[in-house]
């Protein structure tokens, strides 16, 4: 009889336990989830805002150089002012290696 009684008072206290670990746990990760998903949408939205305004000044760029210049040179010249700045982009992340 006793034995069944502190049998129910264990059972009782672990299932406690473990709805509240449980709750903790589920919590804890769902903050996780919810804050990197945060941080995620944040880059994404930067991210576009960046090439829509790179974008922008470039077209900006080849019309004030059509004032100067013909049109396909305006658009050649602005090209490769851009391709130089992707190279120099791609190499500055690339990892270096250590000797």
């Amino acid at each position: 009889m006793v034995r069944k009684i502190a049998d129910s008072i264990l059972r009782k206290l672990l299932g406690a336990l473990s709805e509240t670990l449980h709750k903790a746990v589920t919590d804890a990760i769902s903050g996780i989830i919810r804050g990197f998903l945060r941080r995620l949408t944040l880059v994404l939205l930067g991210a576009f805002l960046a090439v829509f305004g790179v974008l922008f000044l470039c077209l900006g760029l080849v019309r004030f150089l059509t004032l100067f210049l013909g049109e396909w040179l305006a658009w050649i010249i602005v090209g490769l002012l851009v391709m130089v700045l992707g190279v120099v982009v791609l190499f500055a992340s690339m990892p270096r290696r250590k000797h």
